[in-house]
């Protein structure tokens, strides 16, 4: 299941527009503590010295070239998106992967098969991860069931009453540290006013990431039944120019519909294709 840190990180950015980052670190500091990389010991195949230069040569071919050097296995996760690089170097055979990986965007770590696995780490921005649908659809229900899980409070209490509630908490002492020069950090709350400021902050927040995400969970699973539809009957025209001359387009809507098992439907447009393009008042 998705935690409700990996929730958390979510919404960091809005967060930080409203000047609540401090209770992020609250929230945190306990799951940072955790995650203390284990040091790995390394097989002696991947501790032995080697060396590789190839110029313009493909992620598939240094590796190949660095199975029958060092006689270790490797298996790769799809394709990089780059296609091509050069390497001109020596070490030990952990030091060489640490380089191709780092070349084609990729990480990798010793399977107890001993086989030496390279998985993509989605550093560059242009790389998308492979889209399975099984597996969109089990993480959108892993949200919900986490945003579920949200300490909201009761239905009849409104968002402005925690915030004045929280604020009326406040005594002489921290309201004169706020508006000194150095920032009031969340830690100096009482637990009291920490516990008002976290239901705060999700009942503001979750309820609409919730909404959200359980529409594209409803979404994601009438998928492979979903059908579209084609509006013909309202077509709009629009005109612009770019840099190759002026151009008129005719749009229509097209939308895609899901129907669940209880007959309602959900419908997403997803955009309006030109049916017909001129340029200049030519076709």
């Amino acid at each position: 299941m998705v935690s409700v840190d990996r929730i958390l990180f979510f919404r960091r950015r809005q967060w930080v527009a409203d000047g609540l980052l401090p209770i992020l670190l609250l929230f945190s500091a306990s799951r940072g503590r955790a995650q203390v990389k284990e040091k790995v010991i390394l097989p002696p195949n991947l501790r032995q010295q080697t060396a590789l230069k190839m110029q313009n040569a493909s992620m598939s071919a240094m590796l190949e070239a660095l199975r029958q050097n060092a006689h270790v296995s490797l298996l790769a996760d799809g394709e990089p998106l780059r296609e091509k690089a050069d390497i001109d170097t020596s070490g030990t055979v952990a030091q060489l992967l640490d380089r191709i990986a780092d070349t084609f965007d990729y990480e990798w770590k010793p399977a107890k098969s001993g086989i030496v696995l390279l998985t993509k780490r989605f550093q560059n921005e242009k790389e998308r991860p492979q889209i399975n649908l099984p597996e969109m659809q089990q993480m959108a229900k892993d949200m919900v069931a986490a945003l579920r899980l949200a300490p909201l409070a009761a239905p009849d209490v409104e968002l402005h009453d925690l915030w004045r509630q929280m604020m009326r908490s406040l005594t002489p002492e921290q309201l004169a540290a706020m508006s000194g020069e150095t920032p009031f950090s969340a830690r100096d709350l009482s637990p009291p006013q920490r516990q008002l400021l976290q239901q705060g902050i999700w009942q503001r927040e979750m309820p609409e990431d919730l909404k959200r995400w359980d529409e594209l969970a409803r979404k994601l699973s009438g998928m492979t039944t979903s059908y579209f539809t084609a509006d013909l009957s309202n077509i709009s025209t629009i005109s612009y120019t770019d840099e190759t001359g002026p151009h008129t387009e005719q749009q229509a809507v097209i939308s895609h519909v899901v129907r669940e098992k209880n007959g309602h439907r959900l419908v997403t447009q997803i955009y309006k294709p030109a049916i017909s393009r001129s340029n200049g008042g030519k076709p």
